[in-house]
C-alpha cells in the first residue's frame, strides 16, 4: 500500500516568510503567501517524485524518468542560478515514492524497498545498501541521521553506518492495517509518533517497543499523515483521506479541523513561522495549496505555560 506521490515542503528563505515548496505531478513551485499568493518560479517535470528542501536557497528533486522507475536526482538553486542534474540512475527501481537526503547519503524509497545511494564526488553516488520490501513510508531522525525508521504492517530501524535493520513496532500491539506514517519527535530523541488506516494515532518510546505510550483515535478514515511541530511538539498535524486537515495535540485533543473536497496526503509546518503550516488541496483553485494559521488563543496558552483549550 503506497500513498500517492506529490510532496510540499517548507522553504528558508531571509526575505519570503510564508514560503512553500508545492510539488505536483508535473512541475514544482516556490508559493510564498506573505501578502498574496505568489508563484515566484516554477520548473516543469515528468513523473515527479519528491522534492526537499535540503538548504537555504537548494532544493533536492527526485522525479522518474520513466515508468519503469528509472531516477534522475536533480538539484536546484532556487534564485534562479543554476538546475543541475545531480545523478541519473542507471538501474530500474521500482516506483519511486519518496527521496531523503541525509549528510552522506540519498535514500530512495520505491515499490521494491530501499535504496542508499552514498556521495562518492561532488555530483556522483553509488548503491551501498538495497533492502527490499514494501515500506509505505520513511522518516529520518534529526537527533541521530544515521537512523531512519520504516512502516508498513510495522515499524522498523535502520542504521545507515552498518545497514543493520531490526524489527521494532508491530501493528498487533497497535494499529489494525497498515502504518501509513512514521515521523520522529524534533525535541525528543527516542519519541516517534505512527498513523494508521485505522484512523488512530500511536506515540511511541523506540527504546521500549512492546507497547506505545498512548494510544487514540482521531479519525473515521486513513489517516495519511501526522508531524510533529518542530519546537512545540505537543502540537501536531494530521491529514486524512476524507479531506480533513486536523490540528490536535499530543493527547489527541482537537484544536481546530480544516476540511476540503478531496483526500490531503502531504502537509509540513513552516521552518520560519512557528505557528503556520501548509497542505496540498486538489480541490482548491490556489495552486491547489492552503496555508493555515495556529489559533491566537492556541499560541499564547503555550508560550505562557497555559493549558491548551480544544474544540
Amino acid at each position: 500500500m503506497l500513498l500517492r506521490c506529490g510532496r510540499i515542503c517548507t522553504y528558508p528563505n531571509e526575505t519570503l516568510k510564508h514560503a512553500f515548496i508545492n510539488a505536483s505531478d508535473f512541475k514544482i513551485s516556490l508559493l510564498s503567501f506573505d501578502k498574496s499568493l505568489v508563484e515566484h518560479i516554477c520548473h516543469p517535470f515528468n513523473n515527479l517524485v519528491d522534492s526537499v528542501a535540503y538548504s537555504n536557497n537548494l532544493l533536492i528533486v527526485g522525479a522518474s524518468k520513466s515508468s519503469k522507475g528509472q531516477l534522475s536526482i536533480y538539484k536546484i538553486n532556487l534564485d534562479g542560478s543554476s538546475f543541475d542534474t545531480i545523478n541519473t540512475f542507471g538501474e530500474t527501481l521500482g516506483r519511486p515514492v519518496r527521496i531523503l537526503p541525509s549528510k552522506d547519503n540519498i535514500i530512495v524509497l520505491h515499490s521494491l524497498g530501499i535504496s542508499i545511494y552514498n556521495c562518492i564526488s561532488n555530483n556522483s553516488y553509488k548503491k551501498v545498501n538495497h533492502i527490499s520490501s514494501t515500506f509505505n513510508q520513511i522518516a529520518i531522525s534529526s537527533h541521530r541521521p544515521n537512523t531512519i525508521a520504516t512502516a508498513n504492517q510495522l515499524v522498523e530501524l535502520l542504521d545507515l553506518r552498518n545497514s543493520s535493520l531490526f524489527t521494532g513496532i508491530k501493528t498487533g500491539y497497535c494499529h489494525r492495517g497498515n502504518i501509513t506514517y512514521v515521523d520522529f519527535n524534533p525535541n525528543a530523541e527516542n519519541a516517534i509518533v505512527t498513523s494508521g488506516i485505522d484512523g488512530h494515532l500511536a506515540f511511541w518510546d523506540i527504546r521500549k517497543f512492546e507497547r506505545p505510550l498512548k494510544i487514540g483515535k482521531i479519525s473515521d478514515n486513513w489517516i495519511t499523515s501526522a508531524i510533529h511541530n518542530p519546537f512545540h511538539d505537543q502540537l501536531l498535524i494530521a491529514t486524512d483521506t476524507s479531506g480533513c486537515v486536523k490540528l490536535i495535540t499530543c493527547e489527541f485533543e482537537k484544536i481546530s479541523t480544516t476540511r476540503v473536497k478531496s483526500p490531503v496526503y502531504n502537509a509540513c509546518w513552516s521552518c520560519t513561522d512557528t505557528w503556520t503550516y501548509a497542505f496540498q488541496d486538489e480541490s482548491y483553485q490556489s495552486n491547489g495549496f492552503q496555508k493555515v494559521t495556529v489559533p491566537r488563543e492556541t499560541k499564547y496558552n503555550i508560550l505562557l505555560g497555559d493549558s491548551i483549550k480544544t474544540l
